[in-house]
């Protein structure tokens, strides 16, 4: 019996091998060729050595249909052709000339009533349009379709030589290309085949000018030059250093000067032996033999250049400017700080746009444009600023997810701007909120969230310090934020209140990493209503140690923060391809260092301080790839103690915790560790019932996002992570950080996600299954056998965790 088990199933694999072609060729759109047609199955580059193999993807001319990760299978050619095959381009011709008609015959009815016609001309574009669209690109299943792509050699002749003409370009004057092409069950796999041969290399750079202005300024300047001796040539770093001059010779008064004067030659034959002479030749206008440099006469800045009224507008100097205004709203001192354009001072179009920039960034005004005025023989540079409203008022209406369920959101925001004269803007937001919020593993809860907050926001620094200390900090954008807020959160296990007030200064660079220095953050914090069973847990875990109940008592937290976050693969031409660097530092209690609670707070109010230490680091970067898709990661690494000996615990809000649609996915909100704790019931089963802190985080994440159609994405993730605490605590075994165990501590979680983008929201729904489950006993943790697996659709089932949120996790 066994032996015929046996042959059954090496005749079945036998057979499926057998008829494996024609099936995969089916599924990717075989049968939907014509006679001697055959499909683009694959594209592969094999011989490059210097020259980066994703740089030479991006020439090819023809590319394979979609298909998912390790399926031979395109899903986009069968929706293509379903549309195809129901598509009639006449009849929409047809459908659009009678839509046509029928909206002119309706704008005729309406002429004489301006609201309806308005409304009548909107419903002819947006039909119109729609149809246009049919026309010209197919039906809706097309659009989100793929066409066949059927093999064209000529297509694969020209990207070999594509990627010739970008070898030549990168200095491999040498290089050869070709290409092989082999069909097998109508699918054509392309190899090409590179020879980059030996680089030419820079060996001498020349400058050639009549204008001898410009080249003592270029010299003065070679150390920056992107054209080193002994770099391979490159017609990309030419074309930068050519963008270098332009911009250097417009900081420096030359106005009039245009890239096009700028040219470079390259000579291979003077030296030989791959030697590379670049001349670079700046030409000088027709009929001179230099350029005009121009240097600013008078700076005439309108403050309120969108007001129109009778009269003329008043004037008054300051700083070397010529303010004009029918009113005086702003004070010149504060726009002088962040105007960089002065009387007698070369043009320069880097403070131009600065002065654009640091303008815009006080809000408030709605448009800042920068003109310069030739004519008379001055030069005058004319600053026009439309002032936004000063009074605003924006609500927001929507869904918050940060835990677990989503419920409605309500924020209000009133705007009053320039309120002392000196560019000061008061913010005053009201906040509400209702979202589910886990309690164990079968039932859910709700979290309801209230809060007001005044934020009065300064132009500048208030520090002590000078006129022109504070002139230098205008291109680093300096703000003040005084802020005062009460906030109350009812959650299913307590009732909280806060009340807090804040210092705040932050600034930025120009290469736009921004800092944030709180001198002091105060909060008054009152828990209430605790729930019974809350409370039994929190006794329990005092009775062995552990003062978690402390920071649910009645206290007074102070801290001072600094943070920075650093974008340094910032690319303009690629908004995916980005990395950022988010660093924070939290330092809690300090001034009990030099003063005792107890001569400040009096003991009848009965309120706990806190000293502690909080670090955290987040990296963050995307990665776009050649298939349209983008690799996304994260590193998250922190740490918080405490170091009051009287009072050893955090607030409670200061604890890293693990889980939830912007965490480990595969776990709830907070339910996560720390370490290897296994939060058990009476049966000893998991129970996931109260959210878990800890002082370590370590955690990653890596998503591949790739679009499936139109605004629909799809993710697959796998995140890894868990928190720990420094010391042993009785209530909560296994929950320390230990080198010699922790590694075997992660958790991991994988699963897949679907967006949809609608360009001002993000929606996402992520199912997150867990791999490997830290509670569990050694040799237990990869796929516990306690989790149903094979029950994806029961409810409530723990081995899946189900993640609404709101934009990407990270």
């Amino acid at each position: 019996m066994k032996r015929k088990v046996g042959a059954f199933f090496i005749g079945w694999i036998r057979s499926c091998l057998l008829f494996l072609p024609f099936f995969l060729g089916s599924c990717i759109g075989v049968r939907y060729l014509e006679h001697q047609e055959s499909i683009l199955y694959s594209q592969s580059i094999d011989g490059t050595d210097e020259v980066d193999a994703d740089d030479l993807d991006n020439l090819y001319r023809q590319e394979p249909n979609s298909r998912p990760p390790l399926l031979p299978w395109a899903p986009y050619v069968a929706i293509y052709q379903w549309g195809l095959n129901r598509y009639d381009q006449e009849a929409y011709r047809q459908e659009r000339a009678e839509r046509r008609d029928y909206f002119d015959s309706l704008q005729q009815t309406v002429a004489d009533q301006p609201r309806k016609l308005k409304r009548v001309q909107r419903q002819r574009y947006q039909a119109l349009n729609k149809l246009d669209k049919s026309i010209t690109e197919g039906n809706l299943a097309m659009r989100w379709g793929e066409p066949l792509a059927v093999y064209d050699p000529n297509q694969t002749a020209y990207t070999a030589k594509q990627m010739q003409q970008y070898l030549s370009n990168r200095g491999y004057f040498e290089n050869v290309v070709t290409f092989q092409a082999s069909t097998n069950q109508r699918l054509t796999r392309v190899t090409y085949q590179v020879q980059e041969g030996k680089p030419y290399k820079i060996d001498s750079l020349v400058l050639v000018t009549r204008d001898t202005a410009i080249a003592g300024l270029i010299e003065k300047y070679e150390e920056n030059s992107l054209l080193k001796i002994g770099d391979n040539y490159d017609s990309d770093v030419i074309e930068d250093e050519r963008n270098r001059i332009d911009v250097l010779l417009k900081d420096h008064g030359y106005y009039t000067f245009s890239r096009n004067y700028i040219y470079f030659e390259a000579d291979t034959s003077y030296l030989g032996d791959r030697k590379v002479v670049i001349r670079t030749l700046i030409r000088t206008p027709e009929g001179q033999d230099h350029h005009k440099v121009y240097t600013i006469d008078s700076v005439i800045v309108t403050t309120d250049a969108n007001i129109a009224q009778p009269g003329t507008r008043l004037r008054e100097r300051s700083n070397g400017l010529v303010y004009q205004y029918f009113e005086k709203e702003y004070a010149t001192r504060i726009l002088d700080r962040r105007i960089f354009l002065y009387p007698d001072s070369l043009y320069s179009r880097s403070n131009t746009l600065n002065t654009q920039r640091q303008l815009a960034n006080l809000d408030n005004f709605k448009f800042i444009n920068v003109k310069y005025d030739t004519l008379g023989g001055e030069f005058i540079a004319r600053v026009y600023m439309s002032p936004l409203p000063k009074r605003q008022i924006s609500d927001e209406i929507g869904l918050l997810v940060s835990q677990a369920f989503p419920g409605p959101l309500v924020n209000v925001t009133f705007t009053n701007r320039n309120v002392f004269k000196h560019l000061e803007n008061l913010q005053m937001t009201g906040r509400f909120s209702i979202e589910g919020v886990p309690q164990g593993d079968t039932t859910t809860g709700t979290s309801t969230e209230a809060s007001v907050n005044a934020s009065l926001f300064f132009p500048q620094f208030l520090i002590p310090g000078g006129e022109q200390f504070k002139q230098r900090l205008g291109y680093a954008n300096p703000r003040t934020r005084a802020q005062i807020g009460y906030a109350f959160n009812n959650r299913p296990e307590y009732n909280r209140t806060t009340v807090n007030a804040g210092f705040v200064y932050t600034w930025e660079t120009l290469r736009g990493t921004r800092y944030s220095y709180n001198l002091w953050d105060l909060s008054l914090i009152q828990t209430q209503d605790i729930a019974e069973s809350f409370q039994t847990i929190l006794d329990e875990q005092a009775a062995q140690g552990n003062n978690l109940r402390r920071t649910f008592e009645p206290s007074l937290v102070s801290s001072m923060q600094v943070s920075a976050t650093y974008n340094f693969l910032k690319n303009p031409t690629n908004d995916l391809q980005t990395a950022y660097l988010r660093v924070f530092l939290d330092m809690g209690g300090t001034i009990w260092n030099v003063i005792s609670p107890t001569s400040v707070i009096p003991e009848s109010l009965g309120l706990a301080t806190f000293q502690y230490l909080k670090f955290n680091t987040d990296f963050i970067r995307y990665r776009p790839l050649r298939d349209n898709s983008v690799l996304a990661y994260r590193f998250n690494i922190g740490m918080a103690g405490s170091y009051d000996q009287s009072n050893p615990v955090l607030p409670f809000e200061k604890y890293f915790f693990a889980g939830g649609s912007n965490s480990i996915r595969a776990w709830s909100p907070r339910r996560l560790g720390p370490g290897s704790y296994r939060q058990e019931d009476d049966d000893g089963n998991i129970q996931l019932q109260f959210d878990q802190q800890g002082e370590i985080l370590l955690a990653s994440s890596v998503e591949w996002r790739r679009n499936i159609f139109d605004f629909i994405d799809g993710a697959l993730f796998v995140d890894v992570g868990n928190t720990w605490t420094f010391r042993e605590e009785s209530a909560r075994p296994g929950a320390n950080f230990e080198f010699n165990r922790f590694w075997n501590e992660f958790a991991v979680g994988m699963g897949a996600g679907i967006r949809a983008d609608f360009s001002f929201l993000i929606l996402r729904l992520d199912v997150g299954v867990k791999t490997h489950d830290p509670a569990f006993p050694i040799g237990e943790r990869w796929f516990p056998s306690e989790y149903p697996y094979n029950q994806p659709f029961m409810v409530n089932n723990p081995a899946y965790t189900l993640n609404l949120g709101i934009g990407y996790p990270f």
